[in-house]
């Protein structure tokens, strides 16, 4: 069961996420425990990743138009306007392939656009912008870009969405004001011919982040490039590698949330020919972590399923009701011809992963100091039947804030034994669990 508490000064409240839907998670709002820095000692407990539950509904998006042919290692580009109150989408799959092209042409990528007021039902403007051959309209808003990565990005109103893509053997980029029309093509920077890129305002580091494909010989990586404008870019180095050469990073999206920059790699199974997506973590974007390596993120589904072949992340929304993740499928092999589609998965807020008692055990986790704000502390976890989880904290003087509350399934109003005073800076916060596992510490 789904613990989210706040522990208040005087008794510990479940907290209700009801009138929060449809609302960005400030990325500020919790520290996610996966962060090993966050960690000062651990006993008898194992980091493991979050379970997505997938949309009943899916898939949600499917190739329907002339122009889409390939929807199987689509990067996703998601996001919900905060503003407008809806979500956009923009979608880089293959809009010529070889079996449509015609003679002497070479297959292309695009981008494609999408809103959804819900996220799981879309629609396709059909513009004017990119007309198909026979003059019929479109949602194509720009041609040649494999790979693309879109975002908003709030600092800029006259560049308010950013992209960077691959065309030939660079990354290039554009603006633009609405997210529809936009500038012509820049150079940034070399990169692989048809590189999958995920990039990003970095604001502890003050620059932008592209994350992108590197290639030598037949093995594909991670690498990173970054710019302080927009404009001028840093050369590509290395960032994450797989952990043979027959389990290759394609592409790596990324949510900065919880202090840390969470990544999602995209891994290429080579003997299978078969896609799925894992779990890793970084505190600058340069050094990557990975979390239980080897284990998907997102299973792929069943022979013959739309998700079979392909489990490609491409966004991932947090939001104050839980976590949206956006992500292509297949149920092909990568180099097959299959049906594609872009698909939905849900996540508890904060859950992408924890640390988990060993069976049987009473585990034991001790944080180091974390600067307090607020007048509640904010816990997430999930408690199994005949589980718990028991909070206590220190300030740094050692005077005893929080006594062991101990948080079992259907606990509320658990008195605690003291106040947090007005002026505590750090809170030094000691978990111990049983058939439970946490995610986050938080300040409200």
């Amino acid at each position: 069961m789904r613990i989210t508490s706040l522990l208040t000064a005087f008794c510990i409240t479940a907290w209700s996420t009801a009138a929060a839907q449809h609302s960005l998670r400030e990325s500020t709002a919790s520290y996610l425990l996966l962060n090993s820095d966050r960690i000062a000692s651990s006993d008898h407990v194992e980091l493991v990743p979050g379970k997505p539950e997938k949309h009943a509904g899916n898939p949600i998006m499917v190739e329907d138009k002339p122009w889409e042919v390939r929807y199987g290692d689509l990067s996703a580009n998601v996001i919900f306007d905060p503003f407008e109150k809806f979500f956009k989408g923009w979608f880089s799959p293959f809009i010529v392939s070889e079996s449509t092209a015609q003679a002497g042409t070479a297959r292309e990528a695009g981008v494609l656009y999408g809103t959804s007021h819900n996220g799981e039902l879309w629609n396709k403007p059909l513009l004017d912008l990119n007309p198909w051959s026979d003059g019929t309209k479109t949602n194509i808003l720009v041609r040649e870009a494999y790979g693309a990565s879109v975002f908003r990005d709030q600092r800029d109103a006259s560049r308010l969405y950013k992209m960077i893509y691959s065309t030939g053997n660079k990354l290039a980029t554009r603006t633009s004001a609405d997210g529809i029309r936009w500038s012509s093509a820049t150079d940034a920077t070399e990169a692989t011919e048809e590189a999958h890129t995920s990039a990003f305002w970095a604001s502890d580091r003050r620059e932008y982040v592209a994350l992108t494909t590197m290639k030598h010989g037949d093995e594909r990586s991670i690498g990173r490039t970054s710019s302080k404008d927009f404009v001028k870019w840093t050369p590509v180095t290395p960032a994450l590698k797989g952990l043979t050469a027959g389990q290759q990073v394609i592409a790596l999206p990324v949510l900065p949330l919880g202090g840390v920059f969470l990544g999602f790699p995209v891994i290429h199974d080579i003997e299978q020919d078969r896609v799925h997506t894992e779990l890793a973590w970084s505190a600058d974007t340069v050094e990557w972590q990975r979390i239980a390596a080897g284990t998907p993120f997102i299973e792929n589904g069943e022979k013959g399923s739309y998700d079979w072949g392909s489990a490609f992340v491409g966004s991932v929304i947090a939001m104050n009701d839980g976590v949206r993740i956006f992500y292509s499928g297949s149920d092909d092999v990568l180099s097959g011809s299959g049906k594609g589609s872009l698909n939905l998965a849900r996540l508890g807020v904060d859950s992408f992963a924890g640390y988990r008692a060993a069976e049987g055990q009473t585990g034991t986790l001790q944080l180091k100091p974390l600067p307090y704000h607020g007048s509640k502390v904010r816990l997430t976890a999930d408690i199994a039947p005949g589980g718990f989880v028991a909070v206590s904290a220190e300030d740094k003087d050692g005077n005893n804030l929080i006594s062991s509350t101990r948080i079992e399934v259907g606990g509320a109003d658990v008195e605690l034994e003291t106040t947090i005073p007005k002026g505590t800076k750090d809170l030094a916060i000691s978990l111990r669990l049983q058939n439970a596992t946490v995610y986050s510490i938080g300040f409200k």
